[in-house]
């Protein structure tokens, strides 16, 4: 999921979510004549504006932080305290129409790391010496991120104590190995486009059936039937032998898988 960043400079930013969510909920109602939620992830960094968030909107928020971080004193990384949760406004057909806001920070607030502008997100609430993952990242590593790549390209050490160094180090494994994953998604749609490419290239006239939908198909052509589905930019395709004796004038299989095997058999269109 994605999260809007919200500081102290754009503060004001929420209530603009705050009427995008009532809009967009209204105009889901309105369509579907049924109740309607609209939803928003909101991530509020900062001391002065978590403050802020509490007081306005009436949020309890421990005051502690998870994972405690400890430096070496000379780095120019970044500690960013935050919360984050989801905003939301809904609309039934009872007339029971509001908002609310659910921040789960009952654990007090957490703490991320920026690096150069790159925001780090400790993979523990308790430490952060577990790893580190990019902040706001969709990218779908379990589909495509090659197998080998971190088999080949270990992670870095865990962080005890934050120096630059060693941030540098996991903020540049981090992205590599987003680029990997990124590339790695883009090779396989355009190998997935040129396959399409070649199937549309064949002829319905030349074929028994030939049925094209937007992630599978098949075509049956002179006693063999191709299929084909597509997953996660991957192509898994198979073939089988595929004949009707009508077609054959009524001829045995026997004499169906002889022709086949002496390469004579000719499937009626």
């Amino acid at each position: 999921m994605k999260y809007r960043i919200i500081k102290s400079e754009n503060f004001h930013e929420i209530e603009n979510i705050m009427e995008e969510m009532k809009s967009l909920a209204e105009k889901r109602f309105a369509e579907e004549k049924y109740s309607a939620q609209a939803s928003e992830y909101i991530a509020i960094f900062g001391e002065d504006a978590i403050k802020l968030f509490a007081e306005k909107y009436d949020v309890k928020i421990a005051n502690k932080f998870a994972p405690a971080m400890k430096t070496d004193g000379k780095t120019t990384v970044k500690i960013l305290p935050y919360v984050m949760g989801e905003y939301s406004y809904y609309i039934s057909r009872d007339g029971a129409n509001g908002c609310f806001v659910n921040f789960n920070n009952w654990d007090g607030i957490r703490t991320m790391l920026e690096v150069d502008g790159v925001i780090l997100w400790p993979c523990s609430t308790k430490t952060a010496t577990k790893g580190f993952m990019l902040f706001n990242d969709e990218t779908d590593y379990r589909n495509y991120l090659p197998y080998d790549w971190e088999k080949n390209n270990p992670a870095p050490n865990n962080v005890g104590t934050i120096s630059d160094k060693k941030m540098q180090a996991w903020k540049e494994w981090l992205i590599a190995r987003k680029n990997a994953a990124e590339e790695n998604k883009n090779q396989l749609e355009d190998k997935v486009a040129a396959f399409l490419r070649n199937i549309a290239a064949i002829p319905e006239s030349e074929c028994q059936r030939k049925d094209v939908r937007e992630y599978q198909g098949e075509i049956i052509r002179n006693g063999l039937c191709y299929s084909w589905k597509i997953e996660n930019g991957v192509v898994y395709d198979k073939i089988e032998v595929h004949y009707t004796t009508a077609w054959r004038d009524g001829k045995s299989r026997l004499d169906c898988f002889k022709e086949m095997c002496a390469g004579k058999y000719v499937a009626k269109l």
